[in-house]
């Protein structure tokens, strides 16, 4: 663990629930290995995501942007397999909707298809 390493229990939840950075994320940007980065969330007791199993459904700013994003874009289809499909042009704009689903505490994921 590189040596100085210190953080408290709001900065970590700030980077990990609220900006929406993995721990592996994290650890990069201090430079050091995501174990460490695990063991200051377990000291710190800051959740990880994987681990929670109800959705964040609070008013916030996320939250904001998700539901105008399903109410507005008219690009979401419901999928058969209990699934939401977003189908759009824009790799940046469908990351960006990745991460904020992920801080809800959804697991969503993405697949890039390309039209000829």
């Amino acid at each position: 663990m590189k040596k100085g390493l210190c953080f408290t229990k709001e900065q970590l939840a700030k980077l990990h629930w609220t900006d929406g950075l993995s721990r592996s994320e994290i650890a990069e940007m201090y430079g050091v290995t995501g174990a460490a980065i695990t063991y200051w969330c377990q000291r710190l007791g800051v959740e990880h995501r994987s681990r929670v199993h109800h959705f964040i459904f609070q008013p916030s700013p996320v939250f904001s942007y998700v539901l105008g994003v399903y109410y507005s874009d008219g690009c979401f289809q419901r999928h058969p397999a209990k699934r939401f499909r977003v189908s759009v042009t824009d790799k940046v704009f469908a990351e960006s909707v990745r991460r904020a689903l992920i801080i809800l505490g959804m697991a969503p994921s993405m697949t890039l298809i390309h039209k000829l």
